[in-house]
């Protein structure tokens, strides 16, 4: 398979032998994107070093580049927190 698909498959292994964390709306153990298993609190983590744009925290995680449908929330974080500022 490919390295991406290989990825998601052990991804998907690893994340059923985790033990269950809160994953409600705001949990820092949130998984924003399926794909690459970017959490929120990575994210949080970028925009506070000053990453502020969709485009680094793509480039950084990889987060967005696989199907695409993490985009809003990551936008909204982006959002939420720079606004915060």
């Amino acid at each position: 398979p490919s390295t991406s698909l290989r990825t998601g498959i052990i991804r998907i292994l690893t994340l059923k032998k985790s033990p269950k964390t809160d994953m409600t709306e705001n949990s820092e153990d949130k998984i924003i994107c399926d794909c690459t298993g970017t959490r929120r609190s990575k994210i949080l983590e970028l925009i506070k070093r000053g990453e502020t744009t969709l485009e680094r925290i793509e480039d950084i995680t990889g987060a967005n580049t696989g199907c695409g449908s993490c985009d809003a929330a990551i936008q909204t974080l982006l959002d939420e927190q720079t606004n915060d500022a």
